[in-house]
């Protein structure tokens, strides 16, 4: 436990590191992404803190999880709909209907705990001060997912379309939700365990939506330090948190932009395409919340 926060972790995992060159510390908060306990304590930490740097497992496709929940539920997108908005980003029509699938299932988690998938994140943000930074340390998520369909051959994208389709049709009870919950935070996030749970028949899955993630989102931390962030906040799902603690405190021989460039690559995208390249060079930000007077 950080002995500078009076308070101990209910629902995620928190650790602290300092990193002595350039001098910086980093507070490594790992939650549950349909959690009310993850978000309670993202936001004690935040408080508590006073980052000067917010980083969070989020890219520029995933930020519509930062807005102001609505009045209203807003309408749920079809699942035809999900699929051609991921096919027109690039991937093929297996690919775009495993990955909304994917999305469907743990919306269906959210749904059933009356949270907001990601809710952690939108607290995080509304916590952050004024002159606080920003940035979103995680790899773009259609790169993610072009990287996790290319890696299975025709007999496991078939198979995983149909696990998927299972996991749609038979959705658990809330109850059993929140004992898997339970127990899923034992070794990681709710995400983190299902991926841990189809790498059984699917190996590679797990080498690209977590190990890659891991080894991206520690080499955007060391160019955020680098770059002058002297007190920073790591919100992200706690599976990822053993493999971007092992990354930190470990001597790298590999320069961040050549780490990065290692996991960003597709048979679409290469690492030399101007859609790519500011990947490796550079980090995302957003300007921090307007706060109301």
């Amino acid at each position: 436990l950080p002995p500078d926060l009076p308070f101990r972790a209910t629902g995620s995992r928190l650790r602290r590191f300092v990193r002595p060159s350039p001098p910086c510390d980093l507070y490594l908060v790992g939650t549950a992404h349909v959690s009310r306990a993850s978000s309670d304590d993202v936001r004690r930490v935040v408080s508590s803190v006073h980052p000067d740097c917010l980083f969070l497992e989020l890219c520029a496709g995933r930020l519509a999880v930062l807005d102001p929940p609505a009045p209203a539920p807003p309408a749920k997108t079809s699942l035809s709909a999900s699929v051609r908005g991921l096919r027109d980003s690039g991937l093929s029509a297996p690919g775009a209907l495993a990955a909304a699938l994917l999305s469907n299932v743990q919306d269906g988690y959210g749904d059933e705990l009356g949270i907001a998938v990601g809710e952690e994140f939108r607290t995080a943000y509304d916590g952050a001060g004024p002159r606080c930074r920003v940035v979103l340390g995680d790899r773009p998520v259609m790169v993610t997912l072009l990287r996790a369909w290319e890696s299975l051959n025709l007999w496991g994208r078939i198979r995983l379309v149909l696990a998927l389709l299972w996991s749609t049709w038979r959705r658990p009870s809330e109850e059993e939700i929140r004992a898997w919950l339970e127990k899923a935070m034992e070794d990681g996030d709710v995400l983190t365990k299902s991926i841990e749970e189809m790498t059984r028949s699917f190996p590679t899955i797990r080498k690209t939506l977590i190990d890659e993630r891991d080894q991206y989102m520690a080499a955007k931390l060391q160019q955020v330090a680098d770059n002058g962030a002297r007190r920073i906040v790591v919100v992200v799902g706690a599976g990822h948190c053993p493999g971007i603690a092992k990354i930190i405190t470990e001597e790298q021989e590999e320069a961040p932009s050549t780490r990065l460039a290692s996991v960003l690559g597709t048979k679409k995208w290469k690492t030399t395409d101007e859609a790519i390249r500011p990947f490796i060079t550079h980090f995302s930000e957003i300007a921090p919340p307007v706060k109301s007077s």
